[in-house]
């Protein structure tokens, strides 16, 4: 029987079926990836539905009951780790890889106008990763505007060949272009997902499952507690 991780897996590539892709990106177990256009002819729509509906019901089956469930709204868009890696807290950086440096990580800050050109304060860093990848330049996420005027960041975690002083897309092969743009427009099987799965096998058991970005202090004794850095326990077997 097929664990929890790959069941997710299915339901989120039984969802992008449902749209044309721009193309196909493949793997190998070094890191390495090619892309290729998306030649296969479209599923129906009913035969996707009952597939994701058969998914849903096999995945909610192994949830676990959450008793009081209590959920920070901000976690809900954040994306399950379905690949087993979350974001890991970590620059000595001379051009070698980030697989050689001692130590390498990515991160970013957030400041108002008032704050504008003053000394890096550590308190302003919203997150950040570890660099671990074969190459020498590396594009770990990208910015990206909706139609509300509002950003969001994605996680990309690409290492290219090339120069590092020049960390750009055009710089490579047009197979780069081509996988940020299937990144970009791949979207994700969030916390959302996994939270309306738990709010139907919610019960009245004395004990409480809470998620968000952080845990507060004030959770009752022996709360379960899932934040960005868990996530993964919340995977079902």
């Amino acid at each position: 029987m097929a664990s929890g991780q790959p069941l997710l897996v299915d339901t989120v590539t039984d969802v992008l079926r449902l749209a044309p892709a721009s193309g196909r990106v493949f793997t190998n177990r070094y890191g390495r990836a090619w892309t290729a256009p998306d030649s296969r002819a479209p599923l129906e729509e009913d035969a996707l539905s009952r597939a994701l509906a058969m998914l849903d019901e096999e995945i909610a089956r192994r949830l676990p009951d959450p008793g009081e469930l209590i959920v920070d709204p901000d976690v809900l868009d954040v994306a399950l780790p379905l690949s087993g890696k979350a974001v890991a807290p970590g620059l000595v950086y001379d051009g070698e890889r980030f697989d050689e440096a001692a130590e390498a990580f990515f991160g970013y800050i957030t400041r108002d106008a008032a704050q504008k050109g003053r000394p890096f304060e550590p308190r302003t860093v919203r997150m950040k990763s570890d660099l671990r990848g074969s190459g020498r330049v590396a594009l770990p996420l990208v910015f990206l505007r909706g139609d509300d005027g509002g950003w969001r960041v994605k996680w990309l975690h690409l290492y290219l060949k090339g120069h590092p002083g020049f960390n750009q897309v055009e710089g490579n092969r047009v197979t780069a272009s081509l996988l940020v743009r299937s990144i970009v427009e791949r979207d994700h099987l969030r916390v959302r997902y996994l939270v309306d799965l738990l709010r139907a096998r919610a019960s009245s058991a004395e004990h409480t499952t809470y998620s968000g970005l952080e845990a507060p202090a004030d959770l009752p004794r022996g709360a379960r507690v899932y934040t960005p850095g868990t996530l993964h326990e919340l995977i079902p077997a």
